[in-house]
């Protein structure tokens, strides 16, 4: 039997044979397809799980960073306040300084006035001295 072309027809039997391998071939590759469809999709599946534990990490950090941030606030502010105490204590030590100095020489001028006045009492004294004491007298008191 020829094909018509000048070549062996095939057999019956080994169409069925190509036919049957060509079959087994299809649901191989069917198979394969689904097995590689299945891990794609399991791929996926776990590519999303990763994707939201991204987010979620990613969520966390910028939750952390602003709360960072508004420490980082706090902290300025109570630096500033700090620095305006820092130069309120200064100001006052400085008046309180010059207080004390201020004092210290009205206690110098009051000193010299006092020595003065010691002298001149001093002096006061030397040129009029008190009157000699008077005899007591004896006798009966008067009446």
């Amino acid at each position: 039997m020829t094909d018509g072309r000048g070549g062996r027809q095939p057999s019956r039997k080994s169409e069925e044979e190509a036919r049957r391998v060509t079959a087994e071939d299809e649901r191989s590759r069917a198979e394969h397809q689904r097995v590689r469809a299945e891990e794609q999709r399991e791929s996926l599946e776990a590519a999303r799980g990763h994707a939201e534990d991204d987010r979620e990490y990613a969520e966390s950090a910028r939750s952390r960073a602003e709360r960072a941030r508004r420490e980082t606030e706090g902290l300025r502010a109570e630096a500033e306040r700090a620095r305006e105490a820092s130069e309120l204590a200064r100001a006052a030590a400085e008046d309180a300084r010059s207080a004390a100095e201020e004092a210290r020489m009205a206690a110098l001028e009051q000193r010299a006035l006092l020595e003065e006045v010691r002298a001149t009492m001093a002096a006061y004294e030397a040129a009029h001295p008190p009157p000699a004491p008077r005899p007591k007298r004896l006798g009966p008191p008067r009446t």
